[in-house]
């Protein structure tokens, strides 16, 4: 694990390289004299105020929730059927290749095995310490914020996200990070429900129809009491209506290259971006 992170992983503090200590099993930033150590399988690469928001951090309103989580997103009559849609869609996306594939946002790690039949090395970064105890027995990972990545400029080829813009407070921070650590070149693939026919302003009606409520047009976070999700109703949800989602990317930077929307339903439950680092 420590060879394949030792070239990629930064302070996120200033981005700049970090020293292994074995001895103490910490990484050292000798700029800043700063240690974070590896605790549990995995590195912890936070910023101490990492999670201060007036809304919960994605690390407090996923903690607890892990093994329900890992679970439900592999039960087919459950979250399972929407989970196996996204890394269909993940595994065209990507296609065959080879050497680091960063998943941001990894969860539990459940994206691992689509990366690793492809024939990427997949490493996962998450702001849940729960979530990668578990994701640690998948692929090597990081305790890390997707608005602050503790990644190196222009270390990997390729990223991607799964269920994630839901959870990503500063969705134009975290934008911009993604596109800060992919190389010139670099692919980003972002798979995430449907904010038209999934979304907090979605009602599915007897017959198969969607009735769009108000607020649809506004981004801002949603609590968990107003969401009927299996996980939402749970952990709250970002809303973002999809030109605010795009526009967010191509601001960044990116080119946007495709876009596939996609699920089991007449109507997509999925929307799914593929971006370019030119």
């Amino acid at each position: 694990m420590l060879d394949i992170l030792h070239n990629i992983i930064a302070d996120p503090s200033d981005k700049g390289s970090l020293v292994w200590d074995q001895e103490k099993r910490v990484v050292h930033n000798p700029r800043l004299g700063l240690d974070y150590p590896f605790l549990n399988g995995f590195f912890h690469l936070t910023k101490q105020n990492a999670i201060q928001s007036k809304f919960l951090g994605s690390e407090a309103r996923y903690e607890g929730l892990a093994e329900w989580y890992d679970s439900i997103m592999q039960d087919q009559n459950n979250r399972g059927e929407l989970a196996n849609s996204a890394y269909s869609i993940l595994k065209s996306l990507l296609g065959k290749g080879e050497g680091i594939v960063l998943d941001i946002g990894c969860g539990t790690g459940l994206a691992a095995d689509i990366t690793k039949e492809l024939g990427y090395t997949p490493i996962g970064v998450d702001l849940s310490k729960d979530q990668l105890r578990i994701a640690a027995k998948r692929l090597p990972v990081v305790l890390g914020d997707s608005a602050d990545l503790p990644i190196s400029d222009h270390s990997v080829c390729l990223a991607y996200s799964t269920f994630t813009t839901t959870d990503w407070e500063n969705l134009e921070r975290s934008a911009k990070e993604i596109y800060r650590v992919l190389s010139p070149g670099g692919r980003y693939v972002d798979i995430g429900v449907h904010p038209c026919f999934y979304g907090a302003y979605s009602e599915p009606l007897s017959q198969g129809e969607i009735l769009q409520k108000p607020g649809y047009n506004q981004s801002q976070f949603v609590e968990p009491n107003l969401l009927k999700g299996t996980v939402r109703s749970k952990v709250g949800a970002w809303h973002r209506p999809v030109s605010d989602v795009i526009n967010t990317f191509l601001s960044a930077g990116f080119k946007l290259v495709r876009v596939v929307e996609g699920g089991q339903g007449e109507l997509p439950q999925l929307l799914a971006l593929s971006l370019l680092k030119e």
